[in-house]
């Protein structure tokens, strides 16, 4: 629904005339912006009814011949009214285009947007944005206020915007309960308060489109799913949805109202539209979670004029090997485009390599041959030929890999370190130059060269090994075939984080092993997808035994974080739960 049918529908409710009017009033006391906005078309139907009572003098000649009285008949008397309602408007036009004007002035809008349930110890984001009449993005100074439960002062600052703007607020502010936002432009001043609390949290918002890229007067069908964020139930309710320009201008707004939390809606791209990035973005009513972006590509472009293929004699090329090539082209409307010309390259690691121009034969075909290059890094290679035939421009792309043999392996200790003195589980994964899945084998070394324990990938290049790090040695993985070795994290001294289950079954606690370096104290808390479900508080030095006891709702991947007793992170993993 466009803004101007949007404010047909209110002018409609406001004159009594609405076709639905009870289903519309649901949504008024649903949708605190569809509350604002009819408010706002209060003034303009006020404009209208005292154009419609302002008196206009009209003077009907009457033929002398028929100059007797005459009684109007409801048409006529009706016609005349609809006339005085258009006559009026233009007499006043200036008179209200400079009322309109200053009260366009005195329009700032501010939206606060962002979760309610964010944990003490964890940073706040919301969302701040100032719009005008319009829905438009206004540049104003905006300032803030975090408090505690008892009103006092956590923090303050104030920045400029250009119409939105991100605001962090710092982990450490214990307590962080409200925060007073407010926006000045030109003497105008709009003041909002964010109430916070732990155990509120934001939903999942998960925006899709039916395609990627767009071009100017197609559909785009889009739809938007809202689930709570622990036991993922459909949430009901409305949604306010916007489609935002490459410059941030708002050209669509309306409300969505969910059918098992599902919001379904398309827009028609007009066909005067420019290219670029446009955005869908999606707001409760509440402003209770920070706006969710989905970008939408609109691009003008002209379908292929020409069919081609490259086809290369091998997949694959090994560093110094040579290679051909043969390219076909066909015109799409038919026939061949004889005498078009070429030029072929091959793209090695984002340089050009080789280069060679061709023609096309009477057949629409032409032939290359290439050689690799004996020095190559990643081995990420691409054969091009473009096409020119008269006006038409067009490029064929055949992908293909030069393998190199080379291998890299990343380390990822259990709990984000190496911790001495304890038993460590680390995951590696091998993959190649160009980030695929190897396997290999390799052994785990010390400092002096002996093998503390050996590997072997599993799964996709992945393997797992423990050992107990000394403080101030170094250890390294050496793969089977290859001298160089890959350096693991160094050694430190903290806390050991160790889940001794791969999986925790349904229901169950999640059981963790903790090693400490001091007495603490020391918190673990367990968050599913950003909310804390669990946690513990424990105190002294050595090994510890938990057992983090979890709503029946929860299950999935989960994320366990250690704490010092400033809440800083010490050590992290994830876990499953059935």
């Amino acid at each position: 629904m466009s803004k101007d049918q949007f404010d047909q529908q209110l002018l409609e409710y406001l004159y009594g005339c609405h076709e639905d009017a009870t289903a519309f009033e649901v949504r008024l006391a649903k949708d605190p912006q569809l509350r604002a906005r009819l408010e706002a078309m209060r003034g303009t139907k006020g404009l209208l009814d005292e154009a419609a009572r302002s008196p206009v003098d009209l003077e009907l000649s009457v033929p002398k011949e028929e100059a007797r009285v005459h009684r109007f008949p409801f048409q006529q008397l009706a016609a005349a009214a609809l006339l005085a309602l258009l006559l009026v408007p233009w007499s006043l036009a200036g008179l209200a285009q400079r009322e309109v004007g200053q009260v366009e002035n005195q329009i700032l809008r501010l939206v606060v947007t962002g979760p309610r349930g964010v944990p003490d110890g964890a940073p706040v984001w919301l969302r701040v944005e100032t719009w005008d009449l319009h829905d438009q993005p206004d540049a104003a100074h905006v300032s803030w206020t975090a408090r505690d439960a008892d009103g006092t002062v956590l923090e303050e600052g104030e920045r400029r915007s250009e119409g939105a703007l991100d605001l962090e607020l710092r982990a450490d502010l214990a307590g962080l309960r409200s925060v007073d936002v407010r926006a000045r432009r030109d003497g105008v001043v709009r003041e909002t308060t964010v109430e916070l609390a732990p155990g509120r949290d934001a939903p999942l918002v998960h925006l899709a489109s039916d395609k990627p890229l767009y071009r100017p007067g197609e559909t785009v069908w889009l739809r938007s799913v809202i689930l709570d964020r622990l036991t993922l139930d459909p949430l009901e309710g409305w949604t306010r949805v916007r489609i935002v320009d490459p410059k941030g201008a708002v050209i669509e707004n309306w409300s969505v109202e969910l059918d098992a939390g599902v919001g379904s809606f398309t827009w028609t791209i007009p066909e005067d539209r420019v290219g670029g990035e446009y955005a869908l973005e999606v707001r409760d009513a509440n402003d209770e979670y920070v706006v969710e972006r989905l970008p939408l590509q609109v691009r003008r472009f002209q379908a292929p004029q020409l069919a081609k293929e490259v086809h290369l004699d091998r997949e694959t090329y090994a560093p110094g090997e040579s290679g051909a090539a043969e390219v076909v082209v066909r015109r799409v409307e038919g026939g061949v485009p004889v005498g078009a010309t070429l030029t072929a390259e091959v793209v090695l690691d984002g340089a050009v390599v080789w280069s060679e121009r061709g023609v096309l034969d009477d057949q629409g075909r032409a032939q290359f041959h290439f050689v690799i290059p004996v020095s190559v890094d990643r081995g990420d290679a691409r054969f091009l030929a473009r096409i020119t035939d008269g006006g038409v421009l067009e490029t064929a792309i055949e992908a293909f890999v030069v393998p190199t043999g080379g291998l890299r392996v990343d380390f990822y200790p259990e709990g984000g370190e190496l911790i001495a003195a304890t038993t460590n589980r680390v995951y590696a994964e091998v993959v190649d130059t160009l980030d695929r899945p190897a396997s290999a084998r390799g052994e785990l070394l010390d400092s002096s060269g002996a093998v503390v324990t050996s590997f072997t990938t599993e799964h996709q290049g992945r393997a797992r090994f423990s050992f107990v790090p000394r403080l101030g040695e170094r250890y390294s993985l050496r793969l089977d075939g290859e001298e160089r070795t890959h350096d693991l994290p160094p050694v430190t001294d903290g806390v050991a984080l160790h889940v001794p289950a791969d999986t925790t079954g349904a229901l169950a606690p999640i059981a963790l092993e903790v090693s400490t370096p001091s007495r603490g104290p020391w918190i673990a808390g367990v968050f599913c997808r950003g909310a804390l479900v669990g946690q513990d508080t424990f105190s002294g030095e050595g090994r510890h035994e938990l057992a983090l006891d979890l709503p029946e709702t929860v299950a999935g991947v989960l994320r366990v974080t250690v704490f010092d007793a400033d809440l800083r992170p010490v050590a992290e993993r994830l876990v499953q739960r059935e």
